[in-house]
């Protein structure tokens, strides 16, 4: 914990320790290796925002922590997201799909060929896209809006969504939720 302390101070950030546990109040953005290797702490709770797209050192994650507004973590060395990553209401998720080996992806989806993911995460699946990050049945509300007047493509959308969710569940061991149980 010492040294992400250090680390957050190196980078200004303001933060405060509360029941042993981390909250870091401002985004943490890190531009320059000050440190080779960061370690997150458990339970860590990034109040603001979690970016490290610009940082080139090797980060580690715990298996549990929390991050509101926007979690970036294209171009960095993370191949994995923690089992018990709690995101926020309205946070954002911007990783390289192909390159973390706990969510499914479909490329060229919807109208503006996005690439949507599926991930684990506050005990459910959730559909990633762009920067709308929340549970299938809301990313199906905000299609149907969306793409009101382009009912197939709605359709299309949603579809590769479930895919996405199926292919996780398979490759987590978790029940997949499009499937109907069999008695």
């Amino acid at each position: 914990m010492e040294k992400f302390l250090e680390f957050l101070d190196a980078e200004g950030c303001e933060y405060e320790i509360q029941d042993g546990a981390i909250r870091v109040l401002d985004t943490l953005e890190p531009y320059e290796v000050r440190f080779d290797n960061i370690v997150i702490p458990e339970n860590t709770d990034f109040t603001k925002g979690l970016d490290l797209e610009c940082y080139e050192g090797d980060i580690q994650f715990p298996e549990s922590f929390k991050v509101a507004n926007i979690l970036a973590l294209r171009d960095t060395s993370i191949k994995r997201l923690p089992s018990n990553l709690t995101l926020y209401n309205y946070c954002s998720v911007y990783v390289d799909a192909h390159k973390i080996e706990n969510v499914s992806y479909s490329d060229n989806c919807g109208r503006y060929g996005r690439t949507i993911f599926a991930l684990w995460t506050n005990n459910d699946f959730l559909i990633s896209t762009g920067c709308f990050t929340e549970t299938y049945s809301e990313f199906v509300e905000r299609v149907n809006y969306t793409y009101r007047d382009y009912k197939d493509e709605a359709t299309k959308y949603k579809r590769k969504a479930r895919g996405c969710i199926s292919r996780l569940a398979k490759k987590l061991g978790k029940p997949d939720p499009f499937k109907r149980a069999t008695a």
